[in-house]
């Protein structure tokens, strides 16, 4: 591991907090959907697509098994998601990173003005009854102690997830590591995702 307390980053009297970082758990939580019950939202390769990053983050960067969770298509309800937040918030710790990766569709409710990810059980014209709000996922993620947390999610109007909220101004990447950061990466922004 590289000595962080040597970066020129690294702003007068951090070097003391640098020397006794502890570095914690990586976890995975993804959720996937391609098969829903309106067959008209039917994707192709968002399961694939979690199962591929999943391989990386174990192969590549050392995530456990035990670390990671994914929910595919039927199991990937309104209930075992929150529920899996729960368990995460519980198990992850203060030092320990998550990663977050939501794959499949999604939209802007146009009355409510609020981004919605679909579930299995949701259909096209009322997806907002079944459907998870953007502002329901930031409250969840908000709760956690976690040092790091990205957000990944590729669905249609995923930018949707900023509307409300302020970016991080650029930070060095030696000062991200020590304090708590929470990103998000979007496949759109307020439009439908190519």
């Amino acid at each position: 591991m590289a000595d962080l307390t040597k970066h020129p980053g690294v702003p007068p009297g951090s070097q003391n907090r640098m020397s006794s970082f502890i570095r914690g758990d990586d976890y995975l939580f993804a959720v996937a959907i391609d098969e829903y019950d309106d067959q008209r939202l039917r994707l192709h390769n968002c399961v694939r697509d979690a199962e591929e990053l999943t391989q990386v983050l174990k192969e590549q960067y050392g995530f456990l098994d035990k670390h990671v969770k994914i929910l595919k298509n039927g199991e990937a309800t309104r209930d075992n998601i929150l529920n899996t937040l729960l368990e995460l918030k519980e198990k992850v710790k203060e030092n320990d990173n998550l990663i977050f990766c939501y794959s499949g569709h999604g939209d802007v409710h146009k009355q409510l003005k609020r981004g919605f990810w679909f579930l299995k059980d949701c259909r096209a014209e009322n997806y907002h009854l079944n459907g998870i709000p953007n502002t329901d996922i930031i409250t969840y993620i908000e709760s956690f102690e976690a040092r790091h947390i990205i957000l990944f999610v590729d669905s249609c109007f995923s930018g949707s997830l900023f509307v409300d909220n302020k970016g991080a101004e650029h930070t060095e990447p030696a000062v991200i590591e020590l304090n708590k950061s929470r990103w998000a990466l979007s496949a759109a922004g307020l439009e439908p995702a190519a």
